[in-house]
């Protein structure tokens, strides 16, 4: 594959899944690409043949391996619907680069995923499904001994920052420990804290990187209440009460665990 003039047949569907996955637009990807939008527009509306060439071309614009585009069919997977911008804008189009990074965090999920059944290990978080209905004294209780939380004031002889640090290491662990996957990747801290997936198993966690230990702390904790409720979406990096879902996520989180 890669000789010039070679072509292959590609499913519409895969093309609009990459596409519109990418966060670039197809007139983006004409100009960068040297390709007609007419080419684009006629390749995203019926099943056609591409020229190597090309796919290669559009992989490396928009970062994706050129295999992809030889998929069948389109993954099914599920959108992250409860994401909002800095300051609370309601739901707003993600970056280049934190698509990226979702979709990075998904590959490491399938990848766990294939591990687990080739060691006929099971991919089920070891967590009771939780409601925001149920009595915060009983669940706190619980969930602290499930996650080995212990709210014990910081000592003295030990700063702020590395008093998080370690109570952020040992929950990792232990919710680690659960069957749940936590991640640490470098996104945009005016863009998110972390997320995680709503679809698959095992289930994923992921945390931004370049934050501090104290808000990386919330931030599993508030992802893991999103796992226990069975909900989903991304951590943005403003009031932790900007929008419904979260304000009831974090309502729920402190009553629990705070």
């Amino acid at each position: 594959m890669g000789k010039r003039g070679e072509i292959v047949q590609i499913n519409a569907s895969v093309l609009r899944w990459i596409i519109s996955g990418s966060g670039w637009t197809a007139q983006e990807i004409s100009e960068n690409a040297g390709i007609s939008i007419e080419d684009i527009h006629r390749w995203v509306k019926y099943d056609s043949t591409i020229r190597v060439q090309d796919l290669q071309t559009i992989a490396k614009i928009i970062k994706r391996p050129l295999t992809v585009f030889l998929l069948p069919e389109p993954p099914k997977e599920n959108d992250l619907t409860d994401y909002r911008r800095v300051g609370g804008g309601g739901t707003g189009k993600l970056s280049k680069k934190m698509l990226g990074v979702i979709r990075e965090a998904r590959h490491y999920q399938f990848v766990a995923a294939e591990l687990l059944d080739m060691l006929s290990e099971d991919a089920l978080p070891k967590i009771i499904p939780r409601t925001i209905q149920d009595d915060p004294q009983v669940v706190a209780e619980v969930e602290k001994k499930s996650l080995g939380l212990d709210l014990e004031k910081r000592p003295k002889e030990k700063n702020m920052y590395a008093f998080a640090q370690d109570k952020y290491l040992a929950l990792k662990v232990n919710i680690e420990l659960l069957n749940i996957f936590v991640l640490q990747m470098s996104m945009d801290i005016s863009e998110a804290r972390g997320f995680t997936l709503p679809d698959g198993y095992p289930k994923v966690i992921l945390i931004n990187s370049k934050d501090d230990p104290r808000p990386k702390l919330f931030t599993l904790l508030h992802e893991y209440a999103h796992l226990l409720l069975k909900t989903d979406g991304i951590c943005p990096a403003d009031s932790f009460y900007s929008g419904l879902q979260h304000a009831d996520t974090d309502a729920w989180l402190l009553d629990n665990f705070l």
